[in-house]
């Protein structure tokens, strides 16, 4: 008896091989099985495709947000992802500006400091405050 998985689907439903009427068992059966196994694959390919639609249509709204006047524009993929990952970089750096600032605001003003350093520190510390705070906001919408 041949070895049906050998054989390709074609050549299984090909009518000069194969009497429908007098089909084997072991040829349904493995058509059920290619079958099946193909609806899983294809399954498993539209559950990746809209995965990847939903990221798309996400970083196209957020895209149309920064851009007015865009609502019916969606840009190419490969600019999308620029923007999204310099986005990614600058909130990053707003982050670590922020971390730095309550760092100092923690540890506390110097003693020796002069008027200027305290001066500069506290515009620092606000500047990098105000940009966490905008950062919050933008990454909780």
């Amino acid at each position: 008896m041949t070895d049906l998985t050998q054989l390709t689907t074609e050549d299984l439903l090909d009518p000069r091989n194969i009497c429908f009427e007098m089909m084997d068992r072991d040829v349904i059966d493995e058509l059920a099985r290619r079958l099946a196994e193909a609806e899983a694959i294809a399954a498993q390919r539209q559950e990746t495709f809209n995965r990847m639609w939903d990221a798309d249509m996400r970083g196209i709204k957020r895209w149309q947000e920064a851009h007015p006047g865009n609502d019916l524009v969606w840009p190419d993929r490969s600019k999308l992802t620029e923007w999204l990952l310099d986005r990614a970089t600058q909130a990053e750096a707003e982050r670590d500006a922020a971390y730095l600032a309550l760092d100092w605001a923690v540890s506390g003003f110097r003693a020796d400091w002069t008027y200027r350093e305290i001066v500069e520190f506290e515009a620092l510390h606000s500047e990098a405050l105000a940009k966490a705070r905008a950062h919050a906001e933008k990454v909780t919408q």
